[in-house]
């Protein structure tokens, strides 16, 4: 089954955040309609776009699949089924945060990729043995990698849609401590939660106080493990 979390290409990823207002109080949202896998997608073909062959690079495939999971669920914080009213300017911060977190991980994406030479080179400079090379040697990388994680059984039984969202994140891989690009993505989830719970704080009290202590809970307890 497709993970619809991978349907974005670079290219749309940098548009949306590029394109995205905050002060318009709407929950962040990647724009792209990404096509088979061989030509641009529909967006980046209509805007006379360069569509970066597409998705994230593979090896960072766990840290999509965070970054879409953490989007997700900031919007909880526009659900009349949620058990807070959040104002405004919580609101806002949420939006402002969301943006910086975008841009934490596409700064973490390409230091990945230039690290491991995935970016676009010059066949006039850069000859097409060297980039195979190239290539190769990030498959091994990823080889290695998937090598390394921990044994998980595929669901045999109940084979349905939840079954395989819980199994196939575990399988991604991940930015690890001392990659390049993890730092910036590490401090970027790090600055996230803390613009959240500063707003939270600024505009509900802080735990000591008795509003301000259940939304801070409330914020702690339900945000993604990742």
């Amino acid at each position: 089954m497709e993970d619809l979390f991978r349907n974005w290409c670079m290219s749309c990823f940098h548009a949306s955040i590029v394109r995205y207002d905050p002060c318009r109080t709407r929950p962040m949202t990647i724009q792209c309609t990404i096509g088979d896998g061989e030509t641009p997608c529909d967006q980046c073909f209509e805007r006379i776009g360069i569509c970066e062959s597409a998705r994230p690079a593979m090896g960072v495939q766990g840290d999509v699949k965070d970054l879409c999971t953490i989007l997700a669920w900031t919007t909880r914080f526009w659900s009349r089924a949620d058990s807070f009213t959040w104002s405004q300017n919580f609101r806002l911060a949420v939006c402002r945060a969301s943006r910086d977190l975008c841009r934490g991980f596409e700064e973490a994406e390409l230091e990945h990729r230039r690290y491991h030479m995935l970016t676009e080179v010059d066949y006039d400079e850069y000859p097409s043995s060297e980039q195979d090379n190239d290539f190769e040697e990030y498959r091994s990388f990823l080889a290695g990698r998937r090598a390394a994680l921990r044994s998980c059984t595929p669901p045999i039984d109940a084979i349905t849609g939840s079954d395989w969202a819980r199994f196939n994140p575990e399988r991604l891989l991940r930015l690890r401590e001392g990659d390049p690009g993890y730092n910036n993505w590490a401090e970027a989830k790090d600055e996230f939660k803390g613009a959240l719970r500063y707003v939270c704080v600024q505009e509900y009290g802080d735990e000591f106080s008795s509003t301000g202590r259940h939304r801070l809970r409330s914020i702690s307890s339900s945000f993604p493990q990742v």
